[in-house]
């Protein structure tokens, strides 16, 4: 074994404790990007070969009663690969035991065989056979959530009429990875279903023969998507149609999309910061190194090595701590991305292939590990390989110690000797003090940044849903009715105060942007669904013009007072002018309002309802459920109350895991910057120290001297860190922003407080730690060490 080989061993083995807390930075650094990156590789594979196999199609229109031959003209499209008509529509659920209603949206199959598109992916089971009208597929999360199985039979109410079905398969969709319901913000697996039928029993029931209401088409290669569009648009139109949009604008896609750019984000923000500790820290352990070892580099350097073979042995110390945090990363980083892949399997309902870590995730981490390390090495390793060795033989000169300008303010003389010490120190060293507090502030932003989300979503949940959304169910009929019939839902048993509301789809334009929507009517004098904004006001729907949510305005690119053509997809097609009358930062969903009966107006219908808000009384709401559940105009109820219990399970499962694993991270930031600090400290020190202790200080008085430069760093590193956290919040609160939900940027004192105390307890650990060697510091070996 080489002789500078054998002196990088003894190195690491001297400083093993600083070095297993820079390899355990590295590593959290890593294992975040590792996990990130393969969880987010394993989902994009999944997606494209899910999508792949089942034919997922690439635009989508429905429309009321399309005949059969415009099935044709839409196939002769230039750029339609295949066109797939069916018919869609939302049912009532009936299941045995269960008061409440549940939604369910069946879609028509061709008996015993194979979709053109949109292929489900049967998991149990078998498709409908011919003259089977009571076959049905059900979706896989639906059955499990429900505890249905193959043979199990149950009751659906089909335009006003109870039919009861067989379940012999069960099966996931490409349409349904993110599946929610009509009027969900959520999946809620209980109270959404998903229900393959027979089209020609299907087509009977809803006295739909002939024709079809729901359009997938796939494009031919190279084919322009807009245009594509568009001309589906103009062929769809006389039938109530106008609205295609795309796989990007599909609810499942758009959601899983949103997930994969917020993964692709983590997986590039987190990682640097741990690596730009590290970098830090191997900056001052081998900055303290090369200064103790001056005298063995200039023998070196006597006895013939080269400046090149002393540089590459001090990067190699660098490099191996680096390598050996990587691989210590990887492995756990494979293991976080299985427990990801299994909490994203909780929500995203398709296929999920194996955790694979590819090449190019390993070599990516290792190479930006390393350069990290190279940076954080260069200095000390320019340094050791640059000094001359008669320079080197000489011991440094004696640190200058002058009153520090804070001393100079007059505050030294409220100080003990002991709070000059300390004070003179840092003064010495600004720069590494200045780093450790930024480092230190690193692992309170990380906690601030991982925690806040629980802040803001509970927030946002509390304006939705306590100012907005205060109705206890809305009811949402199956075509337009007469305004009046929807008014009779107040003599249903249990209902207090009921509200209708008129929705349609329209295309809003301002210049060369556009964008697809509902439209909402509601009464100037609702009170059930209000317009509230982040900071919780209330806002009145205005008389005339048109109210958008901040979302779609800055879509549209359009502010107050700002003139937008709409074009209603249903009802008068033509297009009209609006003025923006109100433009409203809501924290969940993007809508655009008006007043009821200008809707109406522009419509040119009589005074018509798309559903209603309804307010329950407690003790009645089974009695509403099993009332409303039967009444053949109604096509779906959702209550808020399931909507908030899927919010809450949803954040109690997956923000409590990653709160958990960011504490854990942040703590080796803070203990590791904290621990090697008072390391290099006290070995720069311990002559002085030792001195201290023979002229009579006391344990306590030298601890407080070395430890004070801790205590002094970590309380100006807390209040740094939530600054920086809070910065950081706010730059999450833009990348993870969505068309259904705009995180806002809310962050409680216990969330403060929390980031304080895990800083703090970590620091105040690590201090116990170097404590200990101080107590047990030789004094005599100490004070023979040549200077």
């Amino acid at each position: 074994m080489k002789a500078l080989t054998r002196k990088l061993l003894r190195d690491l083995v001297r400083m093993r404790g600083q070095a297993l807390a820079i390899a355990l930075v590295v590593a959290s650094g890593v294992a975040v990007f590792v996990s990130t990156m393969s969880a987010l590789d394993s989902l994009t594979a999944s997606r494209a070969n899910f999508y792949e196999h089942h034919r997922f199609a690439d635009v989508f229109a429905q429309a009321r009663r399309v005949p059969a031959a415009v099935t044709d003209r839409i196939a002769e499209i230039p750029g339609v690969g295949r066109v797939m008509d069916r018919i869609v529509a939302e049912v009532t659920i009936d299941l045995a035991g269960i008061d409440e209603p549940i939604v369910g949206r069946v879609i028509s199959i061709e008996p015993g065989k194979e979709p053109l598109l949109n292929v489900p992916y049967v998991r149990t089971g078998r498709l409908p056979l011919p003259g089977r009208d009571d076959e049905v597929l059900i979706n896989e999360a639906f059955a499990k959530a429900r505890s249905l199985s193959l043979g199990d039979r149950f009751r659906v109410l089909l335009n006003g009429r109870s039919k009861e079905l067989s379940i012999v398969g069960i099966a996931l969709s490409p349409e349904y990875v993110f599946q929610v319901g009509t009027g969900q913000l959520m999946p809620d697996d209980a109270r959404f279903g998903v229900i393959w039928m027979a089209r020609e029993p299907l087509s009977a029931a809803l006295d739909m023969a002939g024709v079809a209401n729901d359009f997938s088409i796939s494009l031919s290669r190279g084919a322009s998507e807009l245009d594509v569009m568009e001309s589906v648009d103009r062929v769809l139109s006389p039938y109530g149609g106008g609205g295609a949009y795309s796989r990007a604008r599909h609810p499942s896609d758009s959601m899983l999309a949103d997930e994969l750019r917020q993964l692709q984000t983590t997986a590039t923000l987190i990682p640097g910061i741990f690596l730009a500790v590290a970098a830090f820290l191997l900056n001052v352990v081998m900055t303290r190194t090369v200064q103790t070892e001056r005298t063995q580099i200039a023998t070196l350097k006597a006895f013939g090595y080269t400046s090149g073979e002393i540089a590459r042995h001090y990067l190699s110390l660098a490099v191996l701590l680096a390598g050996v945090g990587s691989l210590l990363g990887t492995g756990v980083g494979a293991a976080l991305g299985e427990a990801m892949l299994r909490l994203y399997a909780e929500y995203y309902k398709f296929p999920l292939t194996p955790l694979t870590i590819t090449f190019r995730t390993i070599a990516t981490g290792a190479a930006v590990t390393l350069a990290s390390a190279a940076v954080g090495a260069f200095r000390a390793v320019r340094k050791a390989a640059s000094e001359a060795p008669a320079e080197a033989m000489k011991p440094e000169p004696p640190a200058r110690f002058t009153k520090s300008w804070i001393e100079r303010l007059g505050v030294g003389k409220l100080l003990s000797p002991s709070g000059r010490m300390v004070l003179r120190n840092i003064a010495r060293r600004p720069l590494r003090a200045a780093l450790s507090i930024v480092g230190m502030s690193l692992a309170a932003a990380i906690l601030v940044v991982g925690m806040f989300s629980v802040d803001a979503f509970n927030f946002a949940l509390d304006v939705q849903f306590g100012m907005a959304q205060t109705e206890d169910a809305v009811v949402t009929f199956t075509q337009p009715i007469a305004q009046g019939a929807g008014t009779e839902l107040r003599h249903l048993p249990g209902v207090m105060q009921s509200e209708t509301f008129r929705a349609v789809g329209v295309t809003l334009r301002h210049g060369h942007r556009k964008w697809r929507t509902a439209l909402i009517g509601l009464p100037t004098d609702c009170q059930l669904k209000r317009l509230v904004d982040s900071d919780r006001n209330v806002y009145a729907i205005p008389p005339s013009g048109v109210a958008l949510g901040a979302t779609i305005a800055g879509k549209l690119g359009v502010s107050r007072g700002d003139v937008i053509s709409v074009t209603p997809m249903e009802g008068d097609k033509t297009t009209r002018d609006l003025t923006v009358s109100l433009i409203v930062d809501e924290v969940i969903g993007g809508s655009a309002v008006m007043e009821i009966g200008q809707l109406h107006r522009m419509l040119g219908e009589d005074l018509r309802a798309s559903g209603a808000f309804v307010s329950l009384d407690p003790a009645h709401e089974s009695r509403f459920y099993n009332r409303v559940k039967n009444v053949p105009a109604v096509m779906s109820v959702t209550m808020r109350r399931s909507q908030l219990e899927t919010f809450d399970k949803a954040l109690d499962r997956s923000v409590g895991v990653m709160r958990s694993i960011e504490i854990i991270l942040a703590s080796i930031i803070a203990f590791a910057v904290v621990y090697n600090n008072a390391r290099i400290a006290l070995a720069e020190r311990s002559r002085e120290l030792a001195s201290l202790r023979v002229l009579g200080f006391s344990r306590a008085e030298v601890s407080r001297i070395l430890l004070g430069e801790m205590a002094f760093a970590t309380l100006l590193a807390i209040p740094l860190g939530l600054f920086l956290g809070y910065a950081m919040a706010a730059g999450v609160v833009d990348a993870y922003a969505t068309e259904l939900l705009r995180i806002p940027l809310i962050v409680d004192p216990a969330t403060y407080a929390t980031a304080a105390l895990t800083v703090g307890i970590s620091a105040l650990l690590s201090a116990l730690i170097v404590r200990r060697r101080i107590d047990h510091l030789d004094l005599v070996g100490v004070l023979k060490t040549r200077d």
